[in-house]
């Protein structure tokens, strides 16, 4: 199916999906507008998805704001083109789109490593990269939450502590040195 720009009608829609999750939600004549200007060029079903994963995201106790919602979203005109960025991953070597590397692809390859290394390190076992890239990310992140916990009883302090994820600053910094024009 195209995309196409979003209608005011379907702005008002998202709206109301929007209020169902938080009633202290206000939708006025000024807000309809707003987010009517922020969201047309983009297409209803991309915004909807990004409303879910706002939904299950660690801001999910405040409601969305348009920026978020359309950030990494491509308008019409983007799909359009025939341009795509692709970067190469400095953990696997890669290429992954543009929008993957930031985060998910990111975080699941920089602990894929970690994994491999500390198995190596610690029970002298070699470990099959594409074994632990089949798993889902459910399964995978389960798993690693626990090699953590094993790790950490070896180190004999909580290494879930000092696991955090890398700053946006930190991921657009990595993005611009690797971005390649396809």
């Amino acid at each position: 199916m195209k995309a196409r720009k979003m209608k005011r009608i379907e702005v008002i829609n998202f709206l109301e999906r929007i209020k169902v999750y938080y009633p202290q939600f206000t939708i006025n004549g000024l807000v309809k507008d707003e987010w009517t200007r922020k969201l047309e060029p983009y297409d209803f079903d991309d915004c909807c998805m990004k409303l879910d994963e706002h939904l299950a995201g660690e801001n999910q106790d405040r409601p969305p704001m348009p920026n978020w919602i359309i950030k990494y979203l491509k308008t019409q005109k983007e799909k359009n083109s025939v341009t795509s960025y692709k970067v190469i991953c400095p953990n696997c070597g890669k290429p992954v789109d543009l929008e993957d590397l930031d985060g998910k692809h990111y975080n699941r390859c920089l602990s894929t490593t970690y994994i491999i290394r500390m198995k190596k390190k610690y029970f002298n076992k070699e470990t099959d990269i594409e074994e632990i890239n089949a798993l889902s990310e459910d399964v995978f992140w389960d798993k690693y939450y626990k090699f953590l916990e094993i790790i950490s009883q070896i180190e004999g302090f909580d290494i879930t502590k000092i696991v955090q994820e890398p700053s946006r600053e930190d991921i657009s910094n990595r993005i611009n040195q690797m971005t390649l024009k396809i």
